[in-house]
């Protein structure tokens, strides 16, 4: 059964990770007609060389690229991109690609992302695109600057509020050029829009959360054969998590740390391989064991989300987990009434997927597997369904 639930879990995590984007109201612009529609939404961070839109909800889905659109953009969004023909690495024949507008004005400045570097371009009144040249080289254990940038904007962006100290002082960050680009704008009298401000940010929130699972310990020492609990107990859980948001993808994929702390208390037997002296034949004898032990465990993963419509969110997470037992941690020899070995730390993993209802409230099932004991060739994994409720309070 648990390897049965375990595959389904396994099997929702890749359906989430691989499911479809949104489609977003948006606009394509197709041989300078422009076309209301859907556009896939996918979180580009680096920049597309295609997308996929539908004119409506019941459409086929179309691909597009740099060289069959002139623009597309999703409304209320960062995502804006403009066709274009540049050359952004000297030994790539130029060709056309997305930039992504940063600031649409009389001055545009533009960004091209390759996953590797991101290279910023602009022009005026759409014409005479340039590539903001700026590098870095370490020569004889110094940085070095090679820029051009400042005297390319300075040559074209002319305004008074615009000096030569700007211009000397500007650093090569976007935050910094977009200031530039919205004065010079400004002072143009050029309305402007700066898609900057709808970027992705991170975010960071805190849950509480406790659980509940069926409990098996199933301990196997060196001359076991097999274990065989004959009692499934309930063990309890409550803990804190903390999920950091990538500002990346929509904000669907996120870093969780957690620590909490369960009880586990287990029973049963395990059958040892052994001789009988008189006849030499080969017996299985059982031995009875008992466990009672607390630990803190300090879970460490990744989340993924994917939003079904507004306030309902489903989620998929797996990681690593380092458990620490807590107090009189014993496996017991209930045949011999002695304690025959203490749990000790280690290492384990696990997987869930969940649902979260108002960014609030949030339900998970997930498995997981932590080893617990680890001394003279005796071994154990505390592998289990939980059954979590969560609640975020910041």
């Amino acid at each position: 059964m648990n390897k049965l639930l375990l595959s389904l879990c396994l099997s929702l995590l890749f359906a989430m990770v691989w499911a479809q984007h949104e489609f977003q109201p948006g606009y394509v612009v197709k041989n300078g007609q422009r076309i209301d529609c859907l556009i896939k939404n996918e979180g580009w961070f680096t920049s597309p060389s295609e997308i996929s839109y539908k004119v409506s909800d019941n459409d086929d889905e179309l691909i597009a690229t740099a060289n069959s659109i002139d623009e597309f953009y999703i409304l209320d969004t960062q995502y804006k991109y403009v066709s274009k023909f540049f050359q952004h690495v000297n030994n790539i024949p130029a060709q056309k690609n997305f930039l992504r507008v940063l600031v649409d004005g009389k001055a545009r400045l533009y960004s091209f992302n390759s996953g590797l570097n991101e290279f910023l371009f602009f022009d005026v009144n759409q014409q005479d695109l340039e590539m903001l040249e700026y590098k870095t080289k370490v020569e004889e254990s110094k940085l070095k600057e090679f820029s051009k940038f400042r005297g390319q904007l300075y040559k074209r962006l002319k305004c008074e509020d615009l000096t030569l100290k700007t211009f000397q002082d500007l650093n090569y960050k976007v935050d910094d050029l977009v200031q530039v680009f919205k004065i010079y704008n400004t002072c143009e009298n050029s309305e402007f829009k700066d898609f900057t401000q709808y970027g992705n940010e991170s975010t960071m929130s805190l849950y509480v959360y406790g659980g509940i699972s069926p409990f098996k310990l199933n301990p196997m020492g060196k001359n076991a054969d097999k274990a065989v609990s004959t009692q499934t107990f309930v063990s309890l859980k409550a803990g804190m998590e903390l999920e950091y948001l990538l500002p990346i993808n929509n904000n669907k994929l996120g870093i969780i740390l957690g620590v909490d702390y369960s009880s586990n208390t287990s029973e049963g037997f395990i059958l040892y391989r052994d001789i009988v002296p008189s006849s030499q034949t080969p017996v299985l004898r059982p031995r009875k064991f008992k466990t009672d032990y607390n630990i803190l465990s300090i879970p460490l993963g990744v989340r993924y989300y994917m939003f079904l419509a507004e306030n309902h969110q489903i989620f998929a997470n797996s990681g690593v987990s380092f458990g620490i037992p807590l107090g009189n941690a014993i496996f017991e020899n209930v045949n011999y009434n002695a304690t025959l070995y203490e749990s000790k730390s280690g290492f384990g993993y696990f997987i869930g997927t969940g649902y979260r209802f108002n960014q609030r409230f949030g339900l998970e099932l997930r498995f997981s597997s932590l080893g617990v004991l680890n001394v003279r060739h005796q071994t154990g994994k505390n592998s289990n369904f939980t059954a979590v409720l969560s609640y975020r309070f910041l």
